[in-house]
């Protein structure tokens, strides 16, 4: 399954993006019993937590950077249990906007193996695609980052090495297919996608559709922009064979000028050798309408290859 490392380093100014995204990932995610279990155990999959043990009760604290992925974790926790978490906000020097949302679920409110398990996991949304989406959502949230697509096309999940084969297995169950490499000095594999059509297909499936629209906003421009380069390319390169021939057909009637040879000529061939003299740069099809009467470009391309041919003797 391992591809090899793109070599993509994400940059900081795509972090506003991504962030746009997850938020309308999170507005996405159904409430319904069975997709919101899938949900939070994708989040809680990825997020990873820590046991704690307060007033004589035992916690499982996720920590969370992100308020879309906090109020997600928060309102999954409590339709699923019918349990109110606590909810603290702190802030953190590490973080570039120092800003921290920590979330305690007691224990006694959830078999929390029976929640973290992939094996049940997979019973239980292989065979339904609502949950099947709801999950990637979840996983987009605890463990995805998108780039903004003006930048480049490249949409990637970090996570441990069972959760990313996991997570690879249901995007292809949607026809996405995501290249993995290990980045050096991390244990997480990393999954990647770089097509814009498998990019579009995946926001459609997690109901980012701003983002969608956005993406194929860029799509068209880029097109739109190329189609234009390459016909800027195709007259550049004609009007250059045009004047370079011309070019060409102006030494070779100067050669038999100044040879004397041009008056010896038959009348046709002179008249054609008179009129590129005086139009140097205009085209065979241009040529061809100065004559009287007016004459088709084949005809017009033939003498002048017939004054090159005497010309070069």
């Amino acid at each position: 399954m391992i591809r090899g490392n793109p070599g993509f380093k994400p940059q900081r100014s795509s972090f506003s993006f991504s962030s746009e995204v997850r938020n309308q990932v999170a507005s996405a995610i159904r409430l319904d019993d069975c997709c919101a279990q899938a949900a939070l155990l994708a989040l809680s999959s990825t997020c990873g937590g820590e046991s704690k043990f307060l007033d004589g009760e035992n916690f499982l604290v996720f920590s969370v950077a992100n308020p879309a992925v906090a109020r997600s974790l928060f309102k999954l926790v409590r339709k699923i249990f019918s349990d109110r978490p606590r909810i603290e906000r702190q802030f953190s020097p590490k973080l570039r906007r120092k800003r921290l949302f920590r979330i305690w679920l007691r224990l006694d409110s959830v078999d929390f193996e029976r929640l973290a398990s992939l094996e049940t996991l997979k019973k239980r949304i292989r065979r339904r695609s609502c949950c099947r989406r709801s999950f990637l959502k979840g996983a987009f949230l605890g463990c995805g980052y998108m780039v903004d697509p003006e930048r480049a096309y490249h949409l990637e999940f970090s996570a441990p090495e069972e959760m990313a084969e996991w997570i690879s297995d249901l995007l292809e169950k949607e026809q996405i297919f995501p290249g993995c490499y290990q980045r050096s000095g991390q244990s997480n594999l990393t999954l990647y996608i770089k097509s814009s059509e498998e990019i579009s297909r995946f926001l459609g499936v997690v109901g980012a559709h701003r983002a969608l629209l956005q993406l194929e906003d860029v799509l068209m421009s880029k097109e739109l922009r190329n189609n234009v380069q390459r016909v800027v390319n195709c007259e550049t390169a004609n009007l250059e064979r045009t004047v370079t021939t011309a070019a060409r057909q102006l030494e070779e009637i100067k050669f038999l000028q100044e040879g004397g040879i041009l008056g010896d000529l038959a009348t046709e061939l002179v008249e054609t050798a008179l009129l590129r003299i005086e139009h140097p740069y205009a085209s065979l099809q241009e040529l061809a309408a100065l004559h009287d009467p007016p004459m088709s470009k084949s005809a017009i391309n033939h003498r002048l290859r017939r004054i090159g041919e005497i010309a070069k003797g």
